[in-house]
């Protein structure tokens, strides 16, 4: 069966929730404990077996092919795709890959960050073909699903399925009000489809998924779901600022768990040896990405992400904030509450307002520090 997929992650969207770490790299670059999306997504794929993919962008992320280069974990064969200026949703973006010649599709949005078993997913869209079964889609359990977002509405599309699981109401973003008992599930953005279902005649306007084809498929009969619960996993979307950072800290305080690079500082674990911070105060959790240096007197944590290559000078305060990869921290700075985007340099006693999101690049202060 895992022949005849073909792994799709859509990271085409304009990103707009998460400017200005958005600006110059795809969402799907984002990261949460210092791992990209891309590469959390990558490394379960390959742990269930699926180890080629494509990734569809926008044109103005060419420049981007480098650093999402250096996120595929060895032995994956990803490739580009770039979707057309035209493409308006979801459904146009899958219809750009070229070359689609599997059975079957397993689309992945690109902005979440999850864990589950692929491996189980596909295997169980396998046997639901044989029940006529023309899509699965992953389910799960939010707790933010009875939230009301704009007009009242949740956040998720929400989904029942019955007693043999197939899906039998889909409706994107509804009342709140509406969903109470056994219509409480939500779409986890990740389903497996018939390759017919999108290339056929019957759904051939669709734009997005949800509004074009879960739901009129659903309400009129037009095509058979099945659902498959994403169990022990988890789904988040990451889309915005505040979810991303709120990501980085439940993953970093053990709510969350998913696999972390680098050196996670805490009772009984020892830092990697080319990190160094000797001098510095450490309060957990922290966690560091390799070659981070932290001057003498400084202070980090507790609730801090560091990236890769760091450098933070003499005396800074960091509390409860993400640094991504690349960063230069000048002396006596503070940094509370915040995200600061990759290369991003903040200069001797700056302090950074809480709340606070620097793009990639940015350089705050005065001076630009040594």
């Amino acid at each position: 069966m895992l022949n005849d997929v073909d792994v799709i992650i859509l990271g085409a969207g304009l990103g707009t929730g998460l400017r200005p770490l958005s600006v110059e790299r795809p969402k799907v670059l984002a990261s949460v404990c210092n791992r990209s999306l891309l590469r959390h997504t990558l490394v379960q794929l390959s742990a269930g077996g699926l180890t080629r993919g494509t990734l569809v962008l926008r044109n103005n992320f060419k420049a981007s092919t480098e650093n999402i280069r250096g996120e595929v974990p060895d032995g994956f064969d990803l490739r580009l795709c770039y979707a057309p200026d035209s493409a308006s949703g979801t459904v146009d973006s899958v219809r750009s890959v070229p070359r689609i010649d599997t059975r079957s599709l397993l689309i992945i949005y690109g902005d979440s960050l999850i864990a589950v078993d692929f491996k189980a997913l596909v295997a169980a869209h396998g046997e639901q073909t044989h029940r006529g079964g023309e899509g699965t889609i992953l389910y799960h359990r939010p707790t933010d699903l009875r939230h009301a977002g704009k007009e009242g509405r949740t956040y998720h599309g929400v989904m029942s399925v019955d007693r043999d699981g197939r899906v039998t109401r889909f409706i994107e973003k509804p009342p709140v009000s509406d969903v109470r008992e056994g219509f409480d599930l939500a779409n986890a953005a990740v389903f497996v489809l018939e390759r017919k279902l999108l290339f056929g005649s019957l759904f051939e306007s669709a734009k997005d998924f949800s509004f074009d084809i879960f739901e009129p498929a659903c309400r009129d009969g037009l095509a058979r779901f099945f659902g498959f619960d994403i169990g022990s996993g988890f789904r988040l979307d990451v889309g915005s600022l505040k979810r991303l950072f709120d990501a980085n800290m439940d993953v970093l305080s053990g709510q969350l768990h998913l696999c972390m690079p680098g050196s996670e500082i805490a009772p009984g674990i020892r830092l990697d040896q080319d990190v160094n911070c000797d001098l510095a105060q450490l309060r957990p959790p922290v966690l560091l990405g390799r070659g981070v240096r932290i001057g003498r007197d400084s202070c980090i944590g507790p609730d801090v992400v560091i990236g890769n290559h760091t450098v933070v000078g003499d005396g800074s305060y960091i509390c409860r904030a993400v640094l991504m990869e690349g960063n230069r921290v000048g002396s006596h700075a503070r940094i509370e509450s915040s995200i600061i985007g990759p290369f991003a340099i903040i200069a001797d006693s700056v302090c950074v307002p809480p709340h606070s999101v620097l793009g990639a690049y940015s350089i705050t202060g005065g001076c630009v520090i040594k």
